[in-house]
């Protein structure tokens, strides 16, 4: 079920209590929201809307890099939207899910990703600006003045991003397992870049599950989390949900923008609103020293480190994770009314 939705507002009709209540498929699509002016074509952005109050201020969640707006749990989109309480705003980046696809637009093949970011020898059709630009526009398209925002991975480069480009529309920020570009900060290994390029033997859900907890592995999982059988079911749900409206064409468009962005370590120490940071301390894609050095940059940041996660969230780190984004929320309206 897609309802296209001219310049809407957030009302009753398009936000639902609970992420359950959102079928993997189903979203809301906010229809041209801006034309991108790197490519010149339109972005129509697909998102749902999640809580229990329309007056509620919002989170406007961002997904990383080939993700969708299903990378974040039903469950934990729920524990968020009861912590504030929040209407939570998720959000399909453009070339993923649902939201606008930038086919034709060409970018550098994927061999020259695993060359040194200083050879510059990576061209992108756009810009982690451009795509931060796109959740504005969505945004001022629903209505939504300011809110809390917050992304994992790429998604928390986005909200940095985000918070330098429209410091107005930002309430707070939360940037979690992400990085700031900065210089001297170390790479992944080669065996993690690698597993980026990793896809199913086959169509079946057996390989389907087998890369999945390759996957798992990849990305840094405390060990003693393997065999706990909720882990286990937390990333089947999220692969499933995310699989049903995945398209991976836009990888190869998403790692440009992230590999030519340039470092934001002094920008961010200008950034006025209070800010947490997250790192996953068993995180081999984007290792803790990124998220110390984000922490460090920003002047108003709180720093989160999650003991048995690593660049997905344990399940059992998720109640922390919300009550301090909750923190966050009452320390910014605190600091505007004072």
């Amino acid at each position: 079920t897609v309802s296209v939705l001219y310049w809407p507002r957030i009302s009753s009709c398009n936000m639902r209590r609970s992420a359950w209540d959102w079928k993997p498929n189903e979203h809301d699509l906010a229809a041209k929201v801006r034309v991108c002016p790197s490519t010149q074509r339109p972005v129509d952005v697909a998102y749902r809307v999640v809580g229990a109050e329309a007056t509620a201020p919002v989170v406007l969640l961002l997904c990383g890099l080939n993700s969708n707006m299903e990378m974040y749990h039903p469950d934990f989109v729920d524990a968020l939207a009861a912590a504030g309480p929040f209407r939570v705003v998720c959000v399909d980046n453009r070339d993923t899910g649902h939201s606008s696809h930038f086919d034709g637009c060409a970018a550098s093949a994927v061999p020259t990703f695993f060359l040194p970011r200083s050879l510059g020898l990576v061209t992108a059709p756009y810009s982690l600006g451009d795509m931060a630009d796109d959740a504005a526009a969505l945004l001022d398209a629903l209505g939504i003045a300011r809110a809390v925002i917050m992304g994992g991975s790429m998604g928390g480069m986005l909200a940095q991003v985000f918070a330098l480009r429209h410091a107005a529309k930002t309430e707070a920020l939360v940037s979690f397992n992400s990085t700031t570009h900065g210089p001297r900060l170390p790479d992944p290994s080669l065996r993690t870049k690698m597993g980026f390029l990793r896809t199913p033997r086959d169509n079946s859900d057996a390989a389907l599950a087998e890369l999945k907890r390759q996957w798992c592995l990849d990305f840094g999982i405390d060990p003693a989390n393997r065999t706990r059988p909720e882990f286990a079911d937390y990333f089947q749900t999220t692969g499933e949900r995310m699989v049903a409206r995945s398209r991976y064409d836009g990888f190869q468009r998403q790692m440009a923008a992230i590999i030519t962005a340039p470092p934001r370590d002094e920008q961010l120490r200008h950034v006025a609103c209070p800010a947490l940071v997250i790192v996953g301390a068993w995180d081999v894609v984007v290792l803790p020293q990124h998220g110390y050095r984000t922490a460090a940059c920003l002047p108003h940041a709180r720093l989160l480190v999650l003991p048995t996660s690593g660049h997905c969230a344990d399940p059992g780190n998720h109640a922390d994770i919300v009550e301090a984004v909750a923190a966050l929320h009452r320390l910014a309206c605190s600091d505007s009314s004072g």
